[in-house]
């Protein structure tokens, strides 16, 4: 038995070039949402730093700072200063259309970044260690270094500030 073979249509194209488009335009909608969901996660955790900076300088100034609580707060600060870096992957800026302060100078120039970054993370460590020490009168000034670490940062790298 012999199969009768038809010329290709204008259809059968567009048929086989859309089934061979689909997987690509699939994947880039799943990247799409993952970046979304990477800036969203980020700024969920941006939020809890500054959340956590602020819960210290508020038990500092009280009366009876708690300082459990801040011990807490600062150990938050330190972990998460060390996965800072990781929180930015390529494709997650402005320049990918996500809604984002992240400028583009966190890739553009990454080794200050990663230097910034590493210095906030070492001011958060230092932090944290005169907590677990209970060392409250030094805090005020270890705080104090968090937050210049941050806004040196942000005057680079985020658009908002």
């Amino acid at each position: 038995m012999k199969l009768k073979h038809s010329k290709p249509t204008f259809l059968h194209a567009l048929l086989i070039s859309s089934l061979l488009a689909l997987p690509l335009y699939i994947g880039s909608n799943a990247n799409a949402s993952d970046a979304t969901s990477i800036v969203e996660s980020r700024q969920q955790k941006l939020k809890e730093l500054g959340k956590a900076m602020k819960t210290i300088n508020q038990q500092l100034k009280s009366d009876s700072p708690e300082l459990s609580l801040i011990q807490q707060q600062a150990k938050l600060l330190a972990n998460h200063a060390a996965e800072l870096p990781q929180w930015f992957p390529l494709g997650t800026g402005q320049d990918a259309g996500l809604d984002t302060d992240a400028l583009n100078t966190i890739w553009s120039q990454p080794d200050d970044f990663t230097a910034r970054a590493k210095d906030f993370k070492l001011a958060s460590i230092a932090l944290s260690q005169k907590a677990d020490k209970a060392e409250l009168a030094t805090l005020m000034q270890n705080l104090k270094e968090v937050k210049d670490s941050c806004s040196g940062c942000h005057k680079t790298f985020r658009a908002d500030d």
